[in-house]
């Protein structure tokens, strides 16, 4: 290589992505938010309620990728959401002209199921 030539490099993907995880996975910008409301609690409540906020933003803010990439409550609340509506599936019934039907055999021959057009 010449003393002219550019140096070329091969950056790696998503460096500039990259954000150094500590405690629990979290980087320096979570566990700052985590121990905000855990530290003015401390000071104006007590240490109990400072605690319990500084647990409660940590499970707001840690996400596992057990359940999906989230934390755990929105993974409840998004599961609780789902068990509360309907599902329904609906296929289309795809079957022959009017006339026909389609039956359903086994390797002998016996017929398992039949279904014909409704008119």
């Amino acid at each position: 290589m010449s003393d002219n030539a550019p140096l070329h490099y091969q950056i790696p993907p998503d460096v500039l992505n990259y954000e150094p995880r500590y405690i629990f996975g979290l980087t320096a910008t979570d566990l700052l938010v985590a121990a905000m409301p855990s530290i003015l609690l401390m000071s104006t409540v007590g240490i109990i309620p400072g605690l319990l906020a500084g647990v409660a933003t940590l499970t707001l803010l840690k996400r596992f990728e057990r359940f999906g990439n989230r934390s755990l409550p929105v993974y409840f609340v998004q599961r609780w959401l789902y068990n509360r509506s309907q599902h329904k599936v609906v296929l289309p019934l795809i079957l022959p002209p009017e006339t026909q039907s389609i039956s359903f055999e086994s390797w002998e021959g016996e017929e398992l199921y039949e279904i014909q057009t409704e008119l």
